[in-house]
């Protein structure tokens, strides 16, 4: 009796200690494609301050076996995303990967309490080869590139939304 309360003590804490904490806004299996679809929730990964040109959210996706980076720009002035536009990584080590925009995004005008914003949600799919270097590696900076110009936004250097950005990336694997 005692070994097998003992085991069942064993597997509940080794489960607990290895599950993912996987927030969903999204998981589901769409009934006309059969296509799995899985979102996570948003997460404040770049900016965050009025000081800066921006604030940037980001939710992951998968659908079957694709991988998408969603992202939501705050900026304060307007800007247009152009479809093949990029969005560049800047790790602690100095390395860069490079994302590409799947369609064009247009900010749209918002006024907030007195506070006057341009907002746009656009999508880039991760490649396997960039999945494995935004799981490991720690960014520092963040460049969007727009039709006119582009915004660098820096990661905290706290890191603890990078980390549970990277955190969220085990949730599409």
């Amino acid at each position: 009796m005692k070994k097998i309360l003992l085991g069942l003590l064993v597997l509940i804490i080794g489960n607990s200690a290895f599950s993912q904490n996987c927030q969903y806004s999204k998981n589901e299996v769409d009934k006309f494609t059969k296509s799995t679809i899985k979102t996570t929730k948003d997460l404040l990964i770049a900016g965050g301050s009025f000081k800066l040109d921006g604030t940037l959210y980001a939710s992951l996706s998968k659908i079957n076996d694709s991988r998408f980076l969603n992202i939501k720009i705050i900026a304060w002035d307007d800007f247009v995303i152009e479809t093949n536009g990029e969005m560049m990584f800047l790790f602690d080590d100095e390395s860069v990967i490079n994302l590409s925009f799947i369609k064009f995004a247009v900010g749209h005008y918002e006024n907030n309490s007195g506070s006057k914003s341009w907002t746009a949600n656009a999508s880039l799919r991760i490649v396997d080869e960039n999945y494995d270097i935004l799981k490991t590696k720690n960014a520092k900076e963040i460049r969007i590139y727009l039709k006119e110009g582009y915004l660098d936004l820096p990661v905290p250097e706290k890191k603890k939304y990078w980390n549970e950005f990277k955190e969220s990336l085990k949730c599409i694997e």
